[in-house]
């Protein structure tokens, strides 16, 4: 009993001891924890300085970056401004040659009033033309044709006779006068001397 009792002590103090060791751990695992945190604020104290400037360089890339930006709204608005009066010149030029068609039309317009004016005066002037060359073509034929007939009746017109009436072949009939006749021939008195071929004639 009391070898039991004594192991019994032993055991007591050992699990005492190994509860101690427990704690001990426990704190030890604490303290390296708190450490630990220690550490990365010292490295997070540290490392403020590189962020304070990297902040300010962030900063300054922001300015820099706005003034461009403020650069390109500025020359934007001016070539906006361009623009626009390059437009209102544009328009003012459409108006003008608009303006331009319109005046070019009514020319144009006149110019074919005044191009069917000329053609139906030049129609007129060549139905004109074609009825004095018609009229013109008549006088010539019917000065030809009573140039002829003068002609025709000077050629049978005898200087005794008279206007040839008919010719029979055999004999021509005359109206003539008779004083011409009276004064231009001698009377016969004898008898028409007997030709047989004209006896003949005259039988048919």
């Amino acid at each position: 009993d009391t070898e039991l009792n004594g192991s019994r002590s032993r055991l007591g103090v050992v699990e005492k001891e190994a509860v101690q060791l427990k704690e001990v751990q426990t704190d030890l695992q604490k303290t390296r924890h708190a450490l630990s945190e220690a550490t990365q604020r010292a490295r997070e104290a540290s490392d403020i300085p590189m962020l304070k400037q990297e902040v300010a360089n962030a900063k300054q890339e922001l300015m820099r970056a706005q003034a461009g930006q403020q650069d390109k709204m500025s020359s934007l608005e001016t070539e906006l401004k361009a623009s626009k009066q390059e437009l209102e010149k544009s328009q003012q030029d459409l108006e003008r040659v608009v303006g331009q068609l319109k005046f070019a039309q009514q020319e144009g317009k006149a110019v074919g009033r005044l191009q069917k004016d000329v053609s139906e005066a030049h129609a007129n002037l060549s139905a004109q033309q074609d009825e004095a060359a018609k009229l013109s073509a008549q006088l010539v034929s019917e000065a030809s044709a009573a140039r002829l007939e003068h002609a025709g009746r000077l050629q049978d017109t005898h200087p005794i006779f008279g206007e040839l009436l008919q010719d029979f072949g055999y004999k021509k009939l005359y109206r003539g006068s008779p004083l011409t006749l009276w004064a231009g021939t001698l009377v016969w008195q004898s008898q028409r001397a007997f030709r047989q071929e004209r006896a003949s004639l005259i039988a048919k």
